[in-house]
């Protein structure tokens, strides 16, 4: 999976440099003040065969009732941040989102596929 929108609620967050597709091929990552206040990873996922048609991506956006604040835990390692905790290809790899203390933050989840925007159904999605 690699990011390319990192602006969740509009809290810019770090973007990992010189990503590549399971394909090899560099996807960029935006997390300017103009970007979408979401987060957009490519795929996390693929239907059948894995090819560029068949590659499931996602977005996560804020539910304006419940906003998403960014909780600052002021960390001295540099890892307080919204995004994956370790490279691709590492077993212990998660999304990372840090959420504010204190506030209530609902978030719609919708999936797809990369290339033709096509609605993925998803039965269960498991979040720790």
């Amino acid at each position: 999976s690699t990011i390319e929108i990192n602006n969740l609620g509009g809290y810019p967050s770090v973007c990992p440099e010189n990503q590549v597709d399971r394909f090899n091929a560099p996807v960029s990552c935006d997390n300017s003040a103009t970007a979408e206040p979401i987060i957009r990873i490519r795929d996390i996922g693929y239907v059948g065969v894995a090819t560029p048609a068949t590659i499931i991506s996602m977005t996560l956006t804020p539910f304006a009732a419940a906003p998403y604040f960014y909780g600052n835990a002021n960390d001295a390692f540099n890892k307080d941040k919204n995004g994956f905790t370790q490279p691709a290809g590492d077993d212990d790899r998660f999304l990372n989102l840090h959420v504010g203390p204190g506030s209530i933050s609902a978030f719609s989840i919708a999936f797809f596929l990369q290339e033709s925007g096509e609605t993925v159904e998803v039965e269960q999605l498991d979040m720790v």
